[in-house]
């Protein structure tokens, strides 16, 4: 209300003022305002930069496999919202490469960090889809999963991944609480227990692959 009443007040004593007086003002502000845009643009150029030579400085303290970072190393390079800057984001998709059988999605707004979704086809038993009809173990892709699974901030008592079909169009995701006690969730809640990453994956690949059949 005080905001409003404010206004009210502003414009009954700019509307007693003359149109000449007014114009003038006016151009006054526009100055003022291109000076102020032009001074932020500086600042946050000015920033950038720094940020940039900070996450420069970081990089050259990293190990080479993502394997082997500590938790500090870990927390930044799966940091991910709309305030990291393009060179962070670029280095973090490098180490990235190195997950098998998973590929980064976007972030999640409540821990500030990388969402992660699983290749369900990485775990098919022929590099052409349209060949496969069983699951093939993956290691180095149940590997990248627990190592997410353990290092990834959790929610609620689990770290959260999606599910990447190949022919399945359902909406699923994982909730990863250890590597014995996984669950696969249904956009409509619905909730299955598995206490093995394999087994879980050999389900899902079954899933996926009962679908494309019927296509």
């Amino acid at each position: 209300m005080k905001k409003y009443l404010d206004f009210i007040k502003e414009s009954t004593y700019l509307n007693a003022i003359s149109t000449e007086t007014l114009e003038t003002k006016l151009e006054d502000l526009q100055l003022q305002m291109a000076e102020i845009q032009e001074e932020m643009s500086s600042i946050r150029s000015i920033l950038e930069f720094r940020k940039t030579n900070d996450v420069t400085e970081f990089a050259k303290t990293l190990p080479e496999s993502i394997f082997n970072f500590n938790k500090e190393q870990l927390d930044f390079i799966f940091e991910h919202h709309n305030g990291v800057n393009s060179t962070q984001y670029n280095l973090a998709r490098t180490f990235y490469r190195e997950l098998i059988g998973i590929h980064d999605l976007g972030y999640n707004p409540k821990t500030n960090q990388t969402k992660f979704a699983i290749n369900i086809s990485d775990s098919f038993n022929s590099v052409d889809e349209y060949l496969a009809n069983d699951y093939r173990e993956n290691e180095e892709q149940i590997k990248s999963i627990k190592f997410l699974g353990e290092n990834l901030e959790r929610v609620d008592g689990s770290v959260e991944f999606l599910i990447n079909y190949y022919f399945d169009q359902s909406v699923n995701y994982i909730r990863y609480v250890s590597e014995t006690e996984l669950y696969v969730t249904s956009y409509y809640g619905r909730k299955t227990k598995y206490n093995n990453i394999s087994k879980m994956l050999e389900y899902l690949v079954d899933e996926d692959l009962e679908s494309g059949s019927r296509d």
